[in-house]
């Protein structure tokens, strides 16, 4: 006690843990269990086995998707990492992903391309279709009067200050990546994505990314609450999904004890269902993963209009299939290109007036995978993409009914936006004329769905979810959830979005001061068996992991202060200067002191603050309602930026005190060492040495 007294102004080297950065040590004890397997000496995701390249970018080195949001994705990037085969590897399960300031993934790219969708749609850039975490209060989500739901992801930009540049993505708050250990850990403050709201946000986001090898990839996600009094009852973990473009069904691995399980392993339908409507499946019903193939063989008959929630169709109602011996009103022939409807969708339609007397029908099929089939020649067919409108009449009922649609050639955006300087009269017109070569005056023909490939010709990608064995087998806080986790998903019915949803829900009592974290796997690969194989062998190592504060490793922080900078030594590092407070690298609780809280280091422009009030700068209108973080323009710049956060620790509200003005310095420690005096201090081993070093009679 005396050594501490004497010295309390500053911090020993008694164990020291040298080399080991702020960050590090946040992002490594946070995690905590979830890290581990329930047989720690069975790591399925050991680096040392992995015989492929693993690279990690911190620049971004080309656009995601598309080149019109270059600077939007720029403001947004933070980290790339690709893994390429290795011996013994197919080029078949290379991928690479990009990971947003949030922490969460929004581009992963594989053999077939992009998987994500192409997050063209106004007001929605990058915060809904990506893969994050979500967490809700259903009790108090009162949309859209006072919305309680937080994006990992971010703000929706449709309000007047939201859809200022830069966007109010979710802030990075602690980032740390190896690429010996073939990982990246990302911490982010998520956002209440509808904005304004009267509510605040207190989700900390926390993920980690490992390259495992063989197209496997360990996803680590995890959320804390530091709210005072709300608890999150609803969790998106994770809000996930795939471009419906590239992978056309998703097929959900049953439970090996169901009866059903010999004839047919997969629950799975096609068409697919719309998300939303479509049915839930709780997790120990599954077999603990779900797939999503790019196209299988055996497709149904196509029974109109296509839409599995629809009842049958009167024959007196469908449209006949036949292209007209009249041309279009006022037109040379009977199907033309149609460029309304092309900067619509983004991609070249087509306008063909159909038989006469055809019944209308003014829906489409949208983003179904269809073929055309002509029925004099059936050898003649074309792959459609988009039905915009089944039988429309145009204009007037006398000028015909129309189709219009969209073949696979005419899709030459892949999903990006087609501008009006991005229309080519000649292209639309080629591939009008492709179709008119096969589909000509007085044709007749049917719909299809397009048929696939066999399953070891489908390039996959599974998700590997687990089956909540924490709750059916009563392990690891089991009493602390509301239900079993679910599974459920769904086509976004929209050509624009691409989008196959994937949500998984965690009912969970995330009360104030919770920590929960989920380990899953999304493995890449060629045929439907290889990538359920990978998908068994990693299934033992989904875990859950439920944590009050206090339940987490920690190693303590001490904040240093010297004239207008601060510092924070991990572990007892050696670090000389006027010790501030301690606290501690995950959220802990004292009988006396209370819950910690994280404290946060805010830069905004020339102003510092560091303290718990995340919100410190940011702005609320009279009635309460907040609003995003404003923008500020740095001294001397030329772009407005919005603030920069970082996680400092968690910390005990009745001893650290809020200091504004003062700028940490994460090498603090570095550039104040230990004097000889206080490093021969640090090996007094008593009470007796102490007095004697210090003179003391």
């Amino acid at each position: 006690m005396l050594r501490y007294l004497l010295y309390a102004s500053t911090i020993l080297g008694f164990p020291a843990a040298q080399g080991v950065t702020l960050e590090e040590a946040l992002l490594t004890d946070i995690l905590g269990e979830v890290l581990l397997y329930k047989d720690p000496d069975s790591d399925v995701c050991d680096p040392q086995k992995v015989t492929g390249v693993t690279e990690i970018h911190d620049s971004m080195r080309e656009t995601y998707f598309d080149n019109a949001f270059k600077d939007e994705e720029t403001d947004m990037f933070q980290t790339e990492m690709v893994h390429t085969a290795g011996l013994g590897e197919s080029a078949q399960s290379n991928w690479k992903i990009r990971i947003a300031s949030g922490g969460n993934i929004y581009s992963y790219n594989g053999a077939l391309g992009e998987v994500m969708p192409p997050n063209i749609k106004d007001g929605m850039y990058m915060v809904d279709e990506v893969w994050q975490s979500v967490a809700v209060n259903t009790t108090l989500n009162d949309f859209p009067t006072a919305p309680w739901f937080i994006h990992q992801a971010g703000v929706y930009q449709k309000e007047d200050q939201t859809s200022e540049k830069p966007y109010w993505s979710s802030p990075s708050i602690a980032k740390w990546c190896s690429e010996e250990l073939r990982e990246c850990r990302f911490a982010g403050w998520g956002q209440q994505a509808h904005v304004p709201t009267k509510y605040t946000s207190r989700a900390l986001y926390f993920n980690r990314y490992r390259d495992c090898g063989d197209g496997i990839m360990q996803f680590t996600s995890l959320v804390h609450n530091f709210s005072d009094e709300t608890r999150f009852n609803y969790m998106s973990l994770p809000w996930f999904g795939v471009r419906n473009t590239v992978y056309k069904d998703v097929m959900i691995r049953r439970d090996n004890k169901d009866p059903d399980f010999a004839t047919s392993p997969w629950i799975t339908h096609y068409p697919n269902q719309f998300f939303g409507v479509s049915p839930r499946w709780l997790l120990p019903m599954t077999g603990g993963y779900t797939m999503f193939a790019e196209g299988r063989q055996g497709r149904p008959e196509f029974e109109f209009p296509g839409n599995p929630y629809f009842a049958t169709t009167p024959a007196a109602k469908i449209p006949h299939w036949g292209i007209s011996v009249q041309n279009i009103y006022g037109k040379t022939q009977p199907c033309e290109p149609d460029k309304i409807q092309s900067l619509r969708y983004n991609s070249y339609h087509i306008m063909c007036r159909l038989t006469e007397d055809t019944p209308t029908w003014s829906t489409g099929c949208k983003a179904c995978n269809l073929q055309f089939e002509n029925l004099d020649d059936p050898q003649k067919t074309v792959t459609v993409v988009n039905i915009a409108h089944y039988a429309e009449p145009k204009d007037e009922t006398s000028q015909g009914t129309h189709m219009y649609f969209s073949t696979l050639e005419g899709d030459v955006m892949g999903g990006r936006k087609m501008l009006d300087e991005n229309y080519v009269e000649a292209d639309a017109q080629s591939v009008c004329d492709s179709f008119l070569a096969k589909f000509g005056p007085g044709d007749q023909f049917k719909l299809n769905w397009l048929e696939g490939k066999e399953d070891d010709q489908n390039h996959a990608i599974a998700y590997v979810h687990g089956i909540n064995t924490e709750i059916s087998e009563g392990i690891g806080g089991a009493q602390y959830w509301l239900g079993y986790a679910r599974i459920e998903y769904g086509d976004a019915n929209s050509f624009l979005r691409r989008f196959m949803v994937f949500n998984e829900v965690q009912l969970i009592k995330m009360d104030p001061g919770v920590t929960f974290g989920k380990n899953a796997f999304v493995i890449a690969g060629m045929g439907i068996d290889g990538v359920s194989e990978k998908a068994e062998k990693v299934l033992p190592a989904t875990i859950e992991d439920y944590n009050l504060s206090g339940d987490l490793p920690y190693r303590r922080l001490d904040v240093i202060v010297k004239d207008s900078e601060f510092g924070v030594a991990v572990d007892g590092e050696g670090c000389s200067g006027p010790f501030t407070c301690t606290g501690y690298t995950t959220p802990q609780i004292d009988v006396e002191l209370g819950r910690t809280t994280p404290y946060f280091q805010i830069t905004f422009c020339e102003q510092t603050y560091f303290g718990p009030n995340i919100d410190k700068f940011a702005e609320v209108e009279s009635d309460g309602v907040k609003r995003v973080y404003p923008l500020c323009m740095p001294e001397g710049g030329t772009r407005k930026v919005r603030p920069t956060i970082k996680l400092m620790g968690f910390f005990p509200l009745s001893l650290c005190k809020e200091m504004v003005g003062m700028t940490y310095n994460p090498n603090f420690c570095e550039l104040n060492p230990l004097s000889a005096d206080e490093m021969t201090f640090a090996t007094l081993s008593n009470d007796e040495a102490v007095l004697d070093f210090c003179d003391i009679s």
